[in-house]
């Protein structure tokens, strides 16, 4: 479709001028809490998460694009206030597949942030450690580094910002939910990283 394609055109374009049409909507919250807590894991040398900061702003950006893939869910799902039924949840987790379609398949793929980590992130944002996320059920080292704190930023931003079918948890209330396991598993490490980001004054 036209439409998705200039959409998805904005996006990256966005992404390599760094100008950006809505900076505090969810995309960009993502990008920029990834970049905070990568920037924390580089200080602490956790192992396979030190990242030099040319590495760190092209993962930064690649998070940008990690729901590219819902331009192609139909906004009836996206927007429903209640509780999606069994199809329509399958279709919603499509779009990681379809994020990491759009992706493949756009001119400025080889470029480093698209082909290094744009793709890899949009499929698998979603996985989980313990091998219960989706599309692929990846588990622990098969997950990688950078998709892992991605998908925490992912969730944190998305429990404390407004949807349709419920209001916005307070910072803490969504931090007891993530490290309760609410909202899948997730790596000791990063939720010691993203602790210290988004209780420091980092993220509102």
């Amino acid at each position: 479709q036209q439409r998705v394609k200039s959409q998805v055109d904005q996006m990256v374009q966005s992404v390599q001028k760094n100008q950006f049409q809505n900076p505090s909507g969810h995309a960009y919250m993502v990008r920029e809490l990834t970049r905070n807590i990568l920037r924390v894991t580089a200080k602490d040398h956790l192992a396979r998460f030190t990242f030099n900061a040319s590495e760190a702003r092209l993962i930064s950006d690649a998070a940008y694009l990690h729901d590219v893939g819902k331009l192609l869910t139909p906004l009836s799902i996206l927007n429903k206030r209640g509780g999606l039924t069994a199809q329509e949840r399958e279709k919603l987790n499509l779009h990681t597949v379809d994020g990491a379609m759009l992706i493949y398949f756009h001119p400025q793929f080889h470029s480093p942030f698209m082909q290094k980590y744009a793709y890899e992130i949009a499929l698998h944002h979603h996985e989980r450690i313990d091998g219960c996320g989706y599309p692929d059920g990846l588990q622990g080292s098969e997950l990688m580094p950078w998709t892992q704190i991605v998908s925490l930023a992912d969730v944190y931003v998305a429990l404390t910002e407004d949807r349709p079918y419920r209001s916005a948890y307070q910072k803490e209330q969504a931090w007891s939910l993530i490290t309760q396991g609410a909202c899948g598993v997730f790596d000791e490490k990063r939720h010691a990283a993203q602790h210290r980001v988004a209780f420091r004054g980092h993220v509102a």
